[in-house]
């Protein structure tokens, strides 16, 4: 059993975000995800089910050519999909894959 505060891991930029791991097993995994004002995240396949939640800040999600702004203490859901997401001001997330057996 873990507590972690999301606030206060160090996190690696999106080319290094490997090591923004924190949990990790055959079902899912989760991480820390900071942008920069006018940070971005380019586009990606997401294969599992995921989860983001704003911790500070917003974003700008963009999923199957539909925006969604997300704002702090929100959180967004999806099944597999392609998304990005970019951020003005700045942001702290904290992102989950989930994978759903078929």
């Amino acid at each position: 059993m873990n507590i972690i505060d999301i606030k206060e891991l160090s996190v690696a930029g999106y080319e290094k975000r490997a090591l923004n791991v924190f949990f990790e097993n055959a079902f899912g995994k989760a991480r820390s995800i900071v942008l920069e004002p006018n940070g971005s995240i380019p586009s990606c396949k997401m294969e599992w089910h995921v989860l983001f939640s704003v911790v500070e800040g917003e974003v700008v999600i963009q999923s199957d050519g539909a925006s969604f702004p997300l704002h702090e203490g929100q959180v967004f859901s999806s099944e597999p999909t392609t998304l990005s997401m970019t951020s003005e001001k700045g942001a702290r997330l904290l992102g989950v894959q989930i994978r759903v057996k078929a």
